[in-house]
């Protein structure tokens, strides 16, 4: 009978020197970010939001989009009178693109897609770019719902506000 043809890989088996090796690499990206605290966050007088959207910027006006969960905006009707008040006396600096936009919040909403598809909706009409910010104020589910929107607009920047008295 015939003798036994070689296989590919028979034909080219590696010399010992040739052996794969492996080595494990790691790295690290450091993201550092401040906290600031204050109260009375929309008197107009009170500096901690300007300098958290201005911080290390140059001269230019800042837009800012303001979402608001629809439950703070109900408790608090004075809301968008505080934020234009605010946006008023820092003209020079910051922009207020739009009134704030209510989005109903809660664990109901958190796998609804229309949100973030209103959220998407918003960023896009109003020309929200990553130079802009979104000024996120109230429950936690319309924070994750803006920081998904804004991730995926490229990286539009996002604040998140306690729901509290401003």
């Amino acid at each position: 009978m015939g003798t036994k043809a070689q296989t590919p890989a028979a034909k080219r088996a590696a010399p010992a020197s040739l052996a794969p090796a492996r080595i494990q690499q790691t790295f690290s990206v450091p993201f550092a970010y401040d906290v600031t605290f204050t109260r009375d966050a929309l008197v107009p007088d009170n500096g901690a939001l300007l300098e958290a959207f201005t911080r290390g910027s140059s001269d230019r006006r800042h837009r800012v989009l303001p979402i608001v969960d629809a439950g703070l905006a109900a408790a608090w009707p004075e809301l968008s009178g505080w934020l234009t008040a605010y946006f008023t006396r820092h003209a020079d600096r910051l922009e207020l693109v739009a009134l704030p936009a209510p989005v109903v919040g809660g664990e109901a909403e958190k796998d609804d897609p229309r949100v973030v598809d209103r959220l998407l909706a918003l960023f896009h009409e109003h020309h929200m770019d990553r130079h802009s910010f979104v000024l996120v104020l109230g429950a936690g589910a319309v924070q994750v719902h803006a920081m998904d929107g804004a991730l995926v607009e490229g990286a539009v920047a996002w604040m998140r506000g306690a729901a509290a008295t401003p």
